[in-house]
């Protein structure tokens, strides 16, 4: 199953895109705002992956 991963690393919000045959992309974001805007694009196809949120 695809997979979104949220984080933070050195002091930047992270997005992990990893597809079914577990590649990833990292997209990085200096502020939370830029990160909401970037998984809203996602919005139309989140069904399809499993969102794991390690910012809390």
């Amino acid at each position: 199953m695809k997979k979104l991963l949220i984080y933070k690393e050195n002091g930047e919000f992270v997005l992990e895109h990893i597809n079914s045959f577990g590649h990833s992309i990292k997209r990085y974001f200096i502020t939370e705002n830029g990160l909401k805007e970037e998984i809203e694009l996602y919005q139309p196809i989140l069904d399809q992956y499993e969102i794991i949120n390690r910012l809390q």
